[in-house]
């Protein structure tokens, strides 16, 4: 992974990219002095193969007010908040996402993925947790891993994030669920080669959404304190 460094601020978002292509989009950010660009490998876990290299990278953010995500084109998908108001006048929260979806994580996601609910609770029973919180539909939705949180935070749910892929990787039974046609009708649809690259299918596997969305259950039963901005009481970057 290779990035652009900078961040001389006590706020860090990484600005994920994985090509010169979308290495120029990502290019948009290097003007705030949060941002720090980073490039990461194409795989099938998508953007949430960051926090492999937060693990063994302690030393960037270990330190810092709040550590967070955004893609190379997020500002094409989502409003971008002022990052700095945020995380000064919501210090108190532990986590403040950058999207929200007022429907329920589980329907909108099984909607979007059959089958993706049946993934998930296979996978957080194999953790030891409780039906009634697997399937609850109090979990809040953020995706896309547009969000930040304090280090102290990053670094449980990147313990949490380690277990996961172990069982994903391992458990012959989830490991056969998660090959399965996640139903996603992105754009590399068309080009089936990098899909079986990145995949090992010519299609996209359930692994980028099941792993996008834990982040939400994690904090949520680890009872971190959430934020979620609304549109219309938050400034809004220009970019």
């Amino acid at each position: 992974m290779n990035y652009i460094n900078n961040n001389n601020s006590d706020i860090l978002i990484y600005i994920l990219y994985h090509n010169q292509e979308s290495f120029k989009l990502a290019s948009t950010f290097i003007k705030y002095k949060w941002a720090r660009l980073r490039k990461i490998y194409s795989t099938k876990y998508f953007e949430s193969i960051i926090f492999l290299y937060l693990d063994n990278n302690r030393e960037e953010w270990i330190n810092k007010k709040f550590v967070g995500f955004l893609t190379y084109n997020s500002y094409k998908k989502i409003k971008i908040f002022d990052i700095e108001y945020l995380a000064n006048k919501y210090y108190n929260y532990d986590v403040i996402s950058f999207n929200n979806h007022n429907s329920s994580l589980l329907i909108t996601s099984e909607k979007s993925h059959p089958n993706f609910i049946n993934i998930w609770e296979q996978i957080l029973l194999s953790l030891g947790y409780n039906i009634d919180d697997i399937l609850s539909s109090n979990i809040p939705a953020y995706y896309n891993n547009y969000w930040m949180a304090k280090p102290v935070w990053i670094d449980k749910y990147i313990k949490f994030y380690k277990k996961v892929i172990d069982i994903m990787e391992n458990n012959n039974q989830i490991r056969y669920m998660l090959y399965n046609n996640s139903k996603y009708n992105g754009k590399l649809l068309q080009y089936p080669e990098i899909l079986i690259k990145m995949c090992g299918r010519p299609y996209y596997t359930f692994h980028p959404f099941i792993i996008e969305r834990l982040v939400c259950f994690f904090f949520w039963i680890e009872k971190a304190k959430l934020y979620q901005p609304k549109l219309y009481n938050i400034p809004i970057l220009n970019l």
